[in-house]
């Protein structure tokens, strides 16, 4: 039997059945592509650390690089769980442009924002009530819902450690329930099934869950630093509730100064930017840093935010 292949044959084939191998090359691309994405193993929301800028101006991207980039952290703050992490400056505010206001509504819906530098100066937002006058509001008090009550990201993070690890009020753990809890979560998730993570990986990430926890809430009981937490209240029925949304940088640094060591501030990593409705510019602003609570959408990973904010009042002041 003469099956050489041979120009005239190979022409023929193209000619009859061209449209037959570019459909099975097509439905082999997407069979491989299904298997990749149901299959393979894909970093979660919460194992990139976003952190975003909101009419804030960061004085030097170095210095914002240095803070996030997981490799020079080498592990002091952040656990094996961030494998990224990313900056995004969302620019000026405008009141005309509604296009960040949608695009932080849309994040927030599926866990995507982290942390936030947000401008508060109390006159950023124009509006009128029903008897025609007209008030202020400012940028961090249109999101602030949105934000974590620091004083509960605190007792979340310890309620973790204690109800997982079973840690106990003076930090110790139990290793061979984080251990347990590490398998289980290895059985749920194809991104631990490959081997790449340790349980003594575990064991350290709920050990900077405790640091950043205990860290925390030492400077939230200091009352020498009480002026420097943003205060937010919100109506719940008939009773107003009060949290701690926010650190405002520019009090704290003003109280606590540079690192004693780098000589870094506040000041050098960002200010606030752009122009109020008002024309008032850039003096009369303040910038808070504030945590997003994304507990629902990121359980177990929730708190490489408060390892961040941690990581930024340590390396830009005193504390």
């Amino acid at each position: 039997m003469d099956n050489r292949i041979t120009k005239k044959r190979l022409s023929q084939l193209l000619s009859y059945d061209l449209w037959k191998i570019i459909a099975l090359i097509v439905a082999g691309i997407f069979v491989w592509s299904l298997l990749f994405t149901t299959l393979g193993a894909r970093l979660s929301e919460g194992q990139q650390l976003n952190i975003y800028a909101y009419n804030v101006k960061v004085t030097e991207q170095g210095q914002m690089d240095d803070l996030i980039d997981v490799e020079k952290d080498n592990g002091e703050y952040y656990s094996y769980e961030v494998y990224a992490t990313r900056f995004y400056s969302l620019g000026d505010f405008s009141a005309s442009n509604t296009t960040v206001s949608q695009q932080i509504t849309a994040w927030s819906s599926v866990g995507q924002l982290d942390v936030m530098f947000i401008s508060d100066t109390g006159k950023e937002i124009k509006s009128t009530d029903k008897d025609g006058k007209e008030t202020f509001a400012s940028l961090f008090d249109r999101y602030s819902y949105y934000f974590y009550d620091l004083d509960k990201l605190v007792t979340d993070a310890i309620s973790y450690c204690k109800l997982n690890g079973n840690m106990t009020d003076d930090g110790t753990f139990d290793e061979d329930a984080i251990i347990n809890f590490f398998n289980v979560r290895k059985k749920s998730d194809n991104f631990y099934r490959h081997g790449m993570i340790k349980a003594e990986q575990e064991i350290d990430r709920f050990e900077k869950i405790r640091d950043n926890a205990f860290t925390l809430r030492a400077w939230l009981n200091n009352p020498e630093l009480s002026s420097i937490w943003k205060i937010s209240e919100f109506e719940n029925g008939d009773e107003k509730v009060t949290m701690k949304t926010g650190i405002k940088l520019d009090d704290l640094d003003a109280l606590c100064g540079s690192n004693p060591t780098t000589g870094k501030k506040l000041a050098n990593l960002c200010t606030m930017g752009g122009t109020s409705e008002t024309g008032e510019g850039a003096t009369v602003g303040k910038v808070v840093l504030s945590v997003f609570n994304n507990s629902s959408y990121q359980a177990d990973l929730v708190y490489e935010s408060l390892a961040f904010l941690v990581k930024t009042v340590k390396t830009y002041t005193s504390l």
